[in-house]
């Protein structure tokens, strides 16, 4: 990883209680965060600003962007509803809707299609955003029992949507304690079960769908082949609580950063195992995201690619209450650095 990440700023002094999610819009221009003082708040991921605020009848547990659009978002709340949350000619709309009676702590768009989590519910609905249309579509089965997790509580704490062209609407849902389900939404039906041994407290898919990372509530993250389920490595960390903590491939897939009760965010080479960085700043934190942004420039001999990526990490500390952390590292490359490097390893490089 040929870049060091470097605190960039610091949002605090919106949330009055634990900011429990984050998320970018997806071309990275927003952020938002959601705590259990009922708020959604939007910041400028450039300049850090405060667009607006959003005050929630219940406390916010989980928010998603909804692609194509940079000013769309979904809501999870304490209180079981979802809350669609945009901006129309510069005016912000919020319409809430009916999910379920617990908790939405967990939700997942892939493109029309909506899945939430709450404690053992996950439900899968149909919404258009330019409608404001929420239909219900199917509910997930609860996971096979099996050995020791017999007579555990079925408690849902990741969703994703690994869909490719080959595989269509296929949802991910990894349990505390039942391992990993893989549901087919056209079928209506399990396709696969990843029997995981520890307790689940999040997953994170590669990029290109080849690994699966799981942050494990006891010691460590593990790197599984998605395909096979076959377990790969381990990376072990600090743990002060038994808590749920994030998991999440950057770079490509060649990072995998990962999240503590310790204060540090932790970042792994993936291929060797190695520790490339550690983030630090006090308090617990609740959730870290990446937003990648690529900018070319052009100059009169050679093209240089700047590639920023920013880390968003949330944090609650005694003495500052809770505020967002935003990172930034970048990489240079350019075709001059190409042509040394050809020139050194005797590479023919034609120009």
């Amino acid at each position: 990883m040929p870049l060091h990440y470097r605190s960039r700023r610091r949002m605090y002094g919106e949330h009055t209680d634990t900011i429990t999610c984050l998320t970018f819009s997806p071309r990275g221009t927003l952020l938002a965060a959601g705590g259990l003082d009922g708020k959604v708040t939007v910041w400028s991921s450039k300049t850090s600003r405060l667009l607006f605020v959003v005050e929630c009848k219940a406390g916010v547990v989980s928010v998603a962007a909804v692609p194509p659009s940079e000013v769309s978002f979904l809501v999870g709340l304490t209180n079981g509803a979802v809350v669609s949350v945009k901006v129309v000619q510069e005016e912000l709309c919020a319409t809430v809707y009916e999910a379920h009676t617990y908790p939405v702590e967990c939700l997942a768009v892939c493109g029309e299609l909506v899945a939430t989590g709450a404690h053992d519910e996950v439900h899968i609905w149909r919404f258009t955003d330019h409608e404001d249309r929420w239909t219900p579509v199917s509910r997930v089965d609860d996971p096979p029992m099996i050995g020791a997790s017999v007579s555990a509580e079925v408690l849902v704490c990741s969703l994703h949507w690994p869909t490719t062209a080959h595989v269509p609407n296929i949802l991910m849902v990894s349990y505390i304690h039942h391992g990993i389900v893989f549901w087919d939404v056209d079928q209506a039906k399990a396709a696969r079960l990843i029997t995981i041994k520890t307790d689940i407290g999040s997953t994170s898919i590669a990029a290109d769908r080849q690994l699966l990372a799981v942050s494990n509530i006891s010691t460590r993250f593990d790197l599984y082949n998605l395909a096979s389920g076959t377990p790969l490595a381990s990376l072990s960390h600090k743990v002060a609580m038994h808590l749920r903590v994030p998991v999440q491939f950057i770079h490509n897939r060649r990072v995998l950063l990962g999240g503590s009760t310790v204060g540090k965010i932790c970042m792994w080479d993936i291929q060797t195992g190695e520790l490339l960085q550690t983030l630090h700043h006090p308090g617990t934190y609740a959730l870290q995201h990446i937003q990648t942004h690529t900018t070319i420039l052009q100059t009169q001999t050679w093209t240089v690619t700047l590639t920023k990526y920013i880390i968003a990490t949330a944090s609650s500390s005694k003495e500052d209450g809770p505020y967002i952390e935003l990172w930034e590292g970048q990489e240079t490359y350019s075709v001059l650095s190409r042509l040394r490097t050809a020139s050194t390893e005797g590479e023919q490089v034609r120009t």
